[in-house]
């Protein structure tokens, strides 16, 4: 193991301090969905136990494909679909603020690289249709809601109202799961992904800001080289166990309803 590590470019107690600091991100994470799901502790579980299975290959498998996996995990697991749902779009539109304000940060220290620019302007753009989908749910769609109940009986219009209310839905739900709450969960998102900047930094040997930048970029879509190498061999076999995990996950979860 020691010697595929080095071959890859990474030194022994580079990876060991690294995935310290990387666990600890973690807990922060799970410390995040234990803070929005505390008012329902199977929930809390069920969500905490769906993250730890796709921790270590979310982190490996390029471009986050395991992140849709996790989305139906929390869909399938919470409470009801829409809490899942909410709880996960939570938990990334923090994560965007985060890495909106680290990013802007670095930017004061450092030319931007041009790739950084490209992921603050993706960051934008998701925020910016994240708070206009609230405004709009909050303030234009109770208006709707009103028309298709008093006018509508045509089968579009029925399922107008049926997406209004969904949507109304999972605006109470965002609205009650971050009340009292929201900056301990923003507050949180800084401090994963502070610390997942440093880790990367110390797996790199990162001298200077830039470098941490770079490998910033690099590491979100698993782009680099020494990183495809360390990783490619274990791809698959990760792979596999989640779709194991998963399977057995959701065969124990029938046979408890069963019961």
């Amino acid at each position: 193991m020691q010697d595929v590590v080095q071959d890859a470019g990474f030194g022994m107690h580079q990876l060991l301090a690294a995935g310290a600091i990387y666990l600890a991100a973690n807990v922060l994470r799970i410390l995040r969905i234990a803070i929005l799901c505390m008012q329902d502790r199977t929930t809390m579980r069920r969500l905490i136990s769906v993250h730890m299975l796709l921790l270590w290959p979310n982190s490996v498998l390029p471009f986050k494909v395991l992140e849709l996996v996790r989305l139906a995990g929390f869909v399938g697991f919470a409470k009801s679909h829409v809490e899942g749902g909410a709880i996960w779009l939570i938990e990334r539109a923090s994560d965007a603020i985060a890495l909106l304000l680290l990013t802007a940060w670095l930017s004061f220290l450092v030319v931007p690289p041009e790739q950084l620019r490209l992921l603050q302007l993706l960051l934008i753009v998701f925020l910016f249709f994240a708070v206009s989908s609230a405004f709009a749910v909050k303030t234009i769609l109770p208006y709707f809601y009103d028309d298709l109940l008093l006018r509508s009986r045509s089968k579009h219009g029925l399922a107008g109202f049926w997406i209004v209310c969904r949507f109304q839905e999972y605006a109470r739900i965002v609205e009650a799961l971050l009340k009292g709450r929201a900056l301990a969960v923003l507050l949180l998102a800084i401090f994963i992904w502070g610390l997942e900047l440093f880790a990367i930094s110390i797996v790199f040997g990162g001298s200077n800001i830039e470098s941490v930048v770079s490998r910033l970029i690099e590491s979100l879509s698993q782009s680099d080289a020494r990183i495809r190498e360390f990783q490619e061999p274990i791809q698959i076999f990760l792979l596999v166990l989640v779709i194991a995990g998963i399977s057995l996950f959701s065969i124990r979860r029938l046979r408890s309803n069963a019961d």
